[in-house]
């Protein structure tokens, strides 16, 4: 286990509905993930009072998003492990909302390479199996595809457990 993270799942609702955060990592040679699309967060630090701290100053450091702009506190969704084999770490998830009418002024930090608000409905209805080539060659996931970019791994568990819990709740 390679220490403890946390990410922050953040939501709002636009023009499409209910849209989720997303981001695409920027392209790094040391970063397992590099390039792929994930959520604001990152490792914890030492300076760091709990992983929901962690979860909102990464969510600041990487996409600008400030703590006034969320509704309430974010709250608790659960452990994931990113299952990589050079670097399996526990993540801490954390889902808030923007305050209705929030239009944040949200800009990629040195970390990321881009982002993007992508509606719940339309990635419920793009779930499917794709063939890429990664870093070991061909793989086969199951994911969201929104445009050109392909929701797999980490995030795409996270986010199919979030839409499972609310389909479950209402």
């Amino acid at each position: 286990m390679n220490g403890k993270a946390a990410v922050l799942v953040v939501f709002r609702v636009g023009e499409n509905g209910r849209e989720v955060l997303l981001i695409r990592r920027t392209e790094s040679a040391d970063d397992p993930w590099s390039g792929q699309i994930a959520f604001p967060g990152g490792h914890a630090e030492p300076g760091d009072a709990s992983l929901l701290d962690t979860a909102t100053r990464e969510a600041f450091e990487e996409v600008g998003l400030v703590k006034d702009i969320i509704e309430g506190t974010p709250t608790p969704a659960g452990t994931h492990y990113t299952g990589n084999r050079r670097a399996n770490t526990a993540v801490e998830v954390f889902v808030a909302s923007l305050h209705p009418g929030a239009r944040p002024s949200l800009k990629p930090g040195p970390e990321v390479a881009s982002l993007f608000w992508a509606p719940l409905d339309q990635l419920r209805r793009e779930r499917r199996r794709v063939s890429f080539v990664g870093s070991n060659g061909l793989v086969e996931e199951e994911g969201f595809v929104f445009g050109k970019d392909f929701v797999w791994g980490l995030t795409y568990r996270i986010l199919s457990s979030i839409i499972k819990q609310e389909r479950e709740r209402n």
